[in-house]
């Protein structure tokens, strides 16, 4: 994803990620699938 920097566990971002359905965890649990990254973000309202 273009401007987005990379994960990191100690970088103070927050992680936005969109998740479609049970289903979609299911999928996700066992490596058949990635969320949506939505963004990131240091503060939220």
């Amino acid at each position: 994803n273009e401007g987005v920097q990379m994960q990191s566990i100690n970088d103070g971002i927050l992680e936005v990620c969109a998740i479609y359905s049970s289903f979609h965890i299911a999928q996700l649990q066992v490596g058949l699938s990635q969320p949506h990254r939505l963004g990131q973000a240091k503060t939220v309202k």
